[in-house]
């Protein structure tokens, strides 16, 4: 049983290998949005490309973790005993695996280690979800005890009309 009761081995053995292939995934999008930036003149377009990377990555890890949940196969042996046999003479010896390359031991070695990494990357993650959640709460602070300044102290109403903001902008200044 996994180190996670609450989470399937099929979803483990997925979220594993989807933490493995995003590596090389979010690199493939950085170099073809490296590639891509010199010839896009337009910062809006500068800023669509880059932004729709950010969904692309999120598509692929999806698709990588999609693939490997329905691609599952937990490893079964089944042993063929002839009829006399009994439970008492049944010997089972841990044979060690034969792989045949360096590739194939990396991966034995990671799909044995696969709840240990999703262990990992799952604390990593609530970690900064929770300093995220305490930068929001934080700044909300912040703006409820600010205080507004005159905007006849600040050329602040040039500066929206050349930024050609249409809404209503306030300024504040914090008391922290």
């Amino acid at each position: 049983m996994n180190t996670f009761q609450w989470i399937t081995d099929e979803a483990i053995y997925a979220l594993g290998w989807t933490l493995a292939h995003s590596l090389w995934q979010i690199a493939l999008a950085g170099l073809i949005l490296t590639i891509a930036l010199p010839y896009l003149q337009l910062p809006q377009h500068r800023y669509r490309a880059a932004f729709s990377t950010l969904p692309a990555v999120l598509g692929m890890a999806v698709a990588t973790f999609l693939w490997y949940y329905a691609s599952y196969q937990p490893e079964v042996i089944t042993i063929q005993l002839p009829a006399a046999t009994s439970a008492a003479q049944v010997q089972l010896v841990d044979m060690p695996q034969v792989t045949t390359s360096g590739w194939e031991q990396a991966q034995d070695w990671f799909e044995d280690h696969h709840s240990t990494f999703v262990g990992i990357w799952l604390t990593g993650f609530v970690v900064l979800l929770l300093r995220m959640g305490g930068g929001i709460w934080y700044l909300g602070y912040l703006k409820g005890q600010a205080v507004a300044i005159p905007e006849n102290r600040v050329p602040f109403a040039h500066l929206v009309n050349s930024m050609g903001i249409r809404r209503p902008v306030r300024l504040l200044r914090s008391t922290i």
